[in-house]
């Protein structure tokens, strides 16, 4: 049987949100990332992240990911306050989407991804919102 190995399992830890315009409000921000995969059972992940203004000011870097998983995002698209972008992995791929606001944001990957000829489907969705100002 192939290994599975989930590089996004870990995405919401390097998961930013931000809005590429005046609506997004830089501090701190705590974010949640589930999973939902048949036969997978993962409790919520969250974390906590201060966002800078020009971090805010940056669309495309806020994309969910984990440099480490050799995946590759393209197609990345601001429309008004909806990104989306597609993401290709050694073994899986797939798109995504957020909608950011100026104290939340929520959004979704959803990746395909081949196991011993059987295609397998995840979803992993993110919901942010701000806590305040970031602590020195």
């Amino acid at each position: 049987m192939k290994k599975i190995t989930f590089p996004f399992a870990l995405l919401a830890l390097g998961a930013t949100a931000a809005y590429a315009g005046p609506e997004m409000k830089p501090g701190l921000w705590e974010v949640t990332m589930t999973m939902d995969m048949p036969g997978v059972v993962m409790p919520p992940v969250k974390h906590k992240v201060c966002m800078s203004a020009a971090d805010v000011a940056s669309g495309e870097s806020t994309i969910p990911k984990d440099d480490q998983s050799g995946c590759t995002v393209g197609g990345y698209s601001l429309s008004g306050n909806t990104a989306t972008w597609t993401m290709t992995c050694p073994d899986m791929s797939g798109r995504g989407h957020m909608t950011y606001g100026s104290d939340s944001y929520s959004g979704s990957t959803e990746l395909k991804m081949d196991v011993d000829g059987e295609v397998m489907e995840m979803k992993q969705t993110y919901s942010g919102k701000r806590l305040g100002e970031c602590q020195n």
